[in-house]
């Protein structure tokens, strides 16, 4: 049997059974791309043990695979071929007996105080061509900034996602289609505020909170990295949005909010990684997230 044969029924079972996410799909298809054309067969007797060490050996040695490189592939492939298995099409999965490298520890890069409201100052005054998108970049920076939500999450929010009276956010399926609630910090409240109102006197109406300028379209991820990009040169500041999102989980930190706290405002599946901003701290401030200055 031939892979092709089994991608219709790996794709439902993926997508309708086990619930995965469309991008984690794609990219186990890229993967096992990857690995026919390294191999040049598609028959699922060929794929060995050995053959498939073979393939992850070159992509280490000829393709430069940073450990993380290498872990995606092989979660992607173990993936699959657990399917496989379980269908009955394998006898046992090829990658369980390939080791994982470990994964560097790395600090994430998070912005100074004058930094965060340099990029703030520079959003709002920045020379935008139309008046209603200094509003929206500005409250686009604002919550990555001071909500912590990932790209993704922030182009996903609805207009009815944001509670203004409760003064909450509601993050719909997030990373790991989880839901949570963010809290809305009391220097984010009126710019969210700002924002819904002249929205709603332009005229824009839709389901988006953060829509296209002559549109309702929901914009894209390559929409708001330009607008960062724009605001970084402005200020004289690098930064991406997940900077953003780092900055936010490090003025907790420093503010000592209970990890746990902060581990479900940035919506972090392992405590472990909320951790790492626990080794930034170092200036603690007040001692709750509502007085946090969060610039």
């Amino acid at each position: 049997m031939n892979i092709s044969d089994i991608y219709r029924e790996f794709k439902q079972y993926s997508l309708l059974e086990k619930g995965m996410t469309a991008g984690v799909f794609k990219g186990i298809l890229y993967s096992l791309r990857m690995l026919t054309r390294y191999l040049e067969t598609q028959t699922l007797a060929d794929f060995s043990t050995e053959s498939v060490r073979s393939f992850f050996y070159y992509g280490r040695s000829e393709r430069q695979w940073s450990p993380k490189t290498y872990r995606n592939h092989w979660q992607y492939q173990k993936l699959f071929f657990d399917f496989c298995v379980n269908r009955g099409y394998l006898r046992q999965n090829p990658v369980m007996k390939l080791q994982k490298p470990k994964l560097p520890e790395r600090i994430p890069r998070c912005l100074s105080h004058d930094d965060a409201q340099k990029i703030l100052y520079q959003t709002f005054n920045y020379p935008w061509r139309y008046k209603i998108e200094t509003y929206r970049n500005h409250a686009i920076i604002a919550v990555l900034m001071m909500a912590g939500l990932r790209l993704q999450e922030l182009l996903n929010l609805r207009v009815y996602d944001i509670d203004l009276s409760a003064r909450t956010i509601f993050v719909r399926q997030g990373k790991g289609r989880k839901d949570r609630i963010v809290p809305i910090h009391y220097r984010l409240l009126p710019i969210l505020r700002q924002y819904a109102q002249k929205k709603q006197a332009a005229g824009k109406p839709g389901e988006w909170l953060f829509s296209g300028v002559r549109s309702t379209k929901q914009l894209s991820q390559k929409d708001v990295r330009a607008i960062c990009k724009r605001v970084s040169v402005a200020a004289g500041v690098k930064f991406s949005p997940h900077v953003l999102r780092h900055t936010l989980g490090r003025e907790l930190a420093d503010n000592q909010v209970d990890t746990k706290i902060i581990q479900k405002i940035l919506g972090h599946a392992s405590i472990s990684t909320t951790q790492i901003y626990t080794s930034l701290s170092w200036h603690p401030f007040e001692n709750s997230f509502q007085q946090a200055k969060l610039y």
